[in-house]
């Protein structure tokens, strides 16, 4: 069991005796897809014993599901993961008893969170001033993460800026903006 933010999954360990993969499977496998209920491949592993197995997801998690582990061999030699191109006929996962070994794994997702604080901009301006708007953005998320700060002006984006942040860090954002062509009014 574990908690990601959605892209990736650790194995703990896997003792790998031919050489081969550790796949990822959603629970279409429980449902008999073991090809399309493949979700994610480790790289090649020579035979032996690994720790901590960082496996790339196809595609990011969207929720909190039960995923499993299911280890393969390297059944044609060639170090690339062919069993679902192959519809199964090649690298066949390792098996006891008959059947294929798994473990399966609750994976929770977490996600970044921003949160905009200590905003600071004039409280009156005239059309063609250039104004400074000061913000602090903080990720109170689990987890690293990227956003744009915006400066929206009147409904419109009038500028932009990525910031990438670690879980329960901050940063300080400032946008000087020139206003043309504005009309009398209260603006938010």
């Amino acid at each position: 069991n574990q908690t990601t933010d959605g892209t990736t999954i650790t194995v703990d360990s896997v003792r790998m005796d031919d050489g081969g993969f550790v796949t990822m499977h959603n629970g279409s496998l429980f449902e008999g897809d073991p090809i399309g209920s493949v979700v994610g491949v480790s790289e090649y592993l020579a035979p032996g014993t690994y720790e901590n197995v960082t496996i790339s997801l196809d595609e990011p998690l969207e929720e909190t599901q039960t995923l499993v582990a299911m280890p393969h061999r390297d059944t044609n030699d060639n170090q690339t993961y062919d069993f679902v191109e192959t519809g199964g006929s090649e690298d066949a996962p390792y098996t006891a008893d008959g059947s294929a070994v798994t473990d399966d794994a609750v994976v929770t997702i977490v996600a970044p969170a921003f949160e905009v604080s200590n905003l600071d901009a004039p409280a009156s301006a005239v059309t063609g001033d250039t104004i400074t708007v000061n913000a602090t953005i903080s990720n109170v998320g689990g987890v690293a993460g990227t956003t744009d700060a915006e400066f929206v002006f009147a409904g419109d984006v009038i500028s932009n800026q990525s910031v990438t942040l670690g879980a329960g860090n901050a940063t300080d954002v400032s946008f000087d903006v020139t206003l043309d062509n504005i009309s009398a009014g209260t603006y938010e």
